[in-house]
């Protein structure tokens, strides 16, 4: 909640965003995050309880200057066109970052819900070109800034220095991973795999088929996880997966400033494939 007297000197932005364990709610952050290095006047707050509208309004005893909602319909579905009007009428701006977008084509049209939250929102923000949403403003998802890498201790990794494939990510069947490990192992090299919902039992499949694995089964924070990348000879990002929206998760890969390899059919990397400097990735 805002208390008037301790935030009237401060522009106010107010997140509608998850918390926790999430690459959308790590977006949030890092941007929060920015905030304070250039525009320490802005102060954005949350409340994962806000992801309802109707707690959201039932509770909010301050009203800011910009509501951000960061969007996503598997998380965030319960925000309308509605609520955005309802917003506006008492004279809020309503921002949108779009997260689960399509291209927009005709055979690759965006949902009836990002569409009508486009055409009401004050503004709207999308991470890949898309045809569909005209006003949308097209700012691709960064790279971070490079880290120390990372230097393993051989001791615990098998004794005899090989070279080390890394990944990073959500575990999904999708995304490989015990493909991955297994041909990690069957080339020499050492594995290095961060995924925080991966569970003691994926962990002893993956170091009965590499036994140079360090598996890291929690969400690290950008830095840590660029951190662990770094000190890797290569990373790979094997998605097989045509879901909508960008991957934060190979950016990380990017970061590590290491060669990168990431299977071409995935859209989740669309927007990459299509910007300048795409070579730095192997397809």
């Amino acid at each position: 909640m805002f208390l008037a007297s301790s935030t009237s000197l401060l522009f106010r932005i107010v997140a509608i965003t998850s918390a926790g364990a999430c690459g959308i709610a790590d977006y949030s952050d890092q941007l929060r995050a920015a905030l304070k290095e250039v525009a320490p006047e802005i102060k954005l707050v949350s409340d994962p309880a806000w992801l309802d509208p109707a707690i959201f309004f039932a509770h909010i005893d301050y009203w800011p200057e910009v509501v951000w909602l960061n969007h996503h319909a598997a998380l965030h579905a319960r925000w309308t066109p509605d609520h955005v009007r309802q917003l506006q009428a008492k004279g809020i701006k309503v921002v949108a970052t779009l997260h689960d977008t399509r291209a927009g084509g005709p055979d690759t049209p965006n949902s009836e819900q990002l569409r009508g939250l486009h055409e009401v929102c004050d503004a709207t923000i999308v991470h890949e070109p898309v045809e569909d949403l005209p006003r949308a403003e097209y700012l691709r998802q960064g790279i971070h800034a490079a880290v120390a890498p990372r230097m393993y201790d051989w001791r615990t990794m098998g004794g005899s220095q090989r070279p080390i494939l890394g990944s990073v990510g959500f575990h999904f069947p999708w995304k490989n991973y015990d493909r991955v490990v297994q041909a990690s192992a069957d080339a020499g090299w050492a594995m290095v795999l961060l995924s925080n919902n991966a569970t003691e039992e994926d962990e002893a499949r993956w170091r009965r088929m590499q036994p140079y694995l360090t598996c890291v089964r929690s969400f690290l924070p950008q830095d840590e996880a660029i951190h662990y990348l770094s000190g890797c000879d290569a990373t790979i990002f094997a998605y097989e997966t045509a879901n909508n929206g960008t991957s934060g998760a190979v950016r990380q890969g990017i970061a590590a400033r290491k060669p990168v390899i990431a299977w071409r059919g995935c859209r989740q990397w669309r927007d990459l494939q299509l910007a300048e400097g795409a070579e730095a990735v192997r397809w």
